[in-house]
């Protein structure tokens, strides 16, 4: 996997460099081929019919051999940033051209903003772009002309795309509810220079619990993390679609800090009212918070004590004195990893857990919905800020 990932950033990066352009971002973004045809919505045949090819001169050494199929993943990948720069160019457009005269927008300038921004563009991504405008502006004294010039450099993660390729790559098969098994080729060596280079190298996959016996998986997605193959399985399932109206007993819940979640029960009356029991439902998990919060002071520590080691190196007077300060340093740094690691698993437990406690209390009170308020877009300031970082 390490090798094959090596040969797929390398490949990518070159087809970035090369048509991470102006011009190219303009041509893709017009959705046409030099033959006048429609560009195909599969990236690497986009970049096929363009003429953006991976050639033989774009691998590492000229030399390598690589198979038509990993080619495939690696245009998919190339292709698939590239689109996506197009769709921030024209955001970067709509802000730049409707850029406020004064030290805000006005009405109109945030109606002229909505109007020029491309559909389905959400609120977040127009705050960081402008932010981004503007740290530009602050220091060259002008707007951007474009994405270009306010990303130079484009990149992609390293990651194999299954998607873009036939069973003569890679076949995935359901052995049973719980498991199923990937056969890919990979290289087994570093720098693959013949066919006899790649072999199918078999992966166990254990599915998640949630997922239906019926559901239908997709190529999944291969990537690299901390030294382990973390695998993104798409798969899609049949459900029936979503009501919206005619819902006579709904669950609504808020967040909080003492008590994470809140939940009340509404009943439509035959009169158009809505009336409540009385009786709050709350979902508490006291010892979760309590370690997460143990875990945040004692990553403050460590990081305190890795700010004052650092002072001290700089004036540190021997060679063993500057060894032993580095020693703690790196010391105290895998300790931060780990407490990050320890957190963010805690974390997500705590949250599936909640969501299946608002699942639960829907289903045995009779709800057929669930209100929550959306706080995706939220910044929040000041006091509030822990708050409402985990509201949102």
């Amino acid at each position: 996997m390490a090798w094959a990932l090596d040969l797929e950033s390398a490949a990518v990066a070159s087809l970035l460099t090369r048509h991470y352009t102006t011009e190219d971002l303009t041509v893709l973004g017009a959705g046409y081929g030099p033959d006048d045809r429609r560009l195909p919505s599969s990236a690497y045949m986009a970049a096929r019919r363009l003429g953006w090819g991976l050639t033989r001169a774009e691998t590492s050494t000229g030399d390598l051999y690589l198979p038509d199929r990993f080619r495939r993943m690696i245009e998919e990948s190339a292709v698939r940033r590239l689109r996506q720069a197009v769709w921030t160019q024209a955001v970067v457009s709509a802000i730049t051209s409707t850029w406020p005269q004064g030290t805000g927008r006005t009405e109109d300038e945030w109606r002229a903003l909505n109007a020029a921004l491309p559909y389905g563009t959400d609120k977040v991504t127009v705050r960081n772009r402008g932010r981004q405008v503007k740290k530009f502006l602050t220091e060259y004294g002008r707007l951007p002309a474009n994405l270009i010039e306010l990303e130079p450099v484009a990149s992609a993660g390293p990651a194999l795309l299954l998607g873009a390729v036939d069973k003569q790559m890679s076949v995935f098969t359901r052995i049973s509810t719980e498991s199923a098994l990937l056969r890919v080729k990979l290289p087994h060596v570093a720098t693959p220079r013949r066919r006899a280079d790649w072999a199918f190298v078999s992966v166990s996959i254990a599915l998640p619990g949630y997922l239906a016996v019926g559901a239908e998986l997709g190529a999944p997605t291969l990537r690299l993390v901390s030294g382990r193959v973390v695998i993104d399985q798409p798969y899609s399932e049949a459900v029936a679609k979503p009501r919206g109206s005619g819902h006579v007993v709904a669950l609504g819940f808020d967040w909080g800090v003492n008590t994470l979640l809140t939940a009340s029960l509404g009943y439509l009356a035959e009169d158009g009212h809505v009336f409540v029991d009385g009786k709050p439902m709350s979902f508490g998990a006291s010892p979760v918070t309590a370690k997460v919060t143990r875990l945040r002071k004692q990553r403050e520590v460590l990081a305190t004590k890795i700010d004052h080691a650092n002072v001290l190196l700089t004036s540190a007077t021997s060679v063993a004195a500057t060894t032993a300060l580095e020693k703690k340093i790196a010391v105290w740094h895998r300790e931060i990893t780990h407490i990050n690691a320890r957190q963010k698993h805690l974390n997500k437990a705590l949250s599936v857990a909640g969501a299946r406690w608002l699942v639960d209390q829907a289903m045995v009170n009779g709800a057929t919905v669930i209100y929550a308020e959306d706080l995706a877009s939220m910044e929040a300031t000041g006091m509030g800020k822990i708050v409402n970082s985990r509201c949102s």
